[in-house]
């Protein structure tokens, strides 16, 4: 249960979670910064992909409707639960200013949110052991 609003249901909290990363995914926020990752390349082997973007970390190019939008600064800060966190603060941090947004394969997508859970699960140990 949530200790702001004990109503709602850490299964209902993760539904309006997925919610919210729904809508930001159509938002015209995150339109702009794909469309600012395409790139002038084509590759012979994939003739039907018009529009291709490339990755900030590792400049793989990649199908643009592959590309990830990631946030620099987690909408889920390292340091705080989702838990823990407003609804207004989430939806804040998760339509945030363009300068916090990158493109990213979905590689390296996967290792930066990989790291920044381990992060976050030393961090729970360290505050559960106070």
């Amino acid at each position: 249960m949530n200790e702001k609003n004990p109503r709602i249901t850490k299964k209902e909290r993760g539904l309006i979670k997925g919610a919210l990363r729904r809508v930001f995914s159509r938002s015209d926020l995150r339109r702009e910064v794909v469309a600012a990752s395409v790139i002038n390349h084509t590759d012979a082997s994939r003739p039907r992909v018009k529009k291709w973007s490339q990755c900030k970390l590792c400049a793989t190019k990649v199908p643009t409707y592959k590309i990830i939008v990631d946030h620099l600064d987690p909408v889920v800060p390292l340091d705080i639960a989702f838990e823990d966190m407003s609804v207004d603060v989430v939806i804040d941090r998760l339509w945030c200013e363009k300068n916090n947004l990158q493109f990213l394969c979905e590689t390296c997508h996967n290792l930066k949110s990989k790291g920044e859970n381990k992060l976050r699960r030393e961090f729970k140990k360290r505050s559960n052991k106070k």
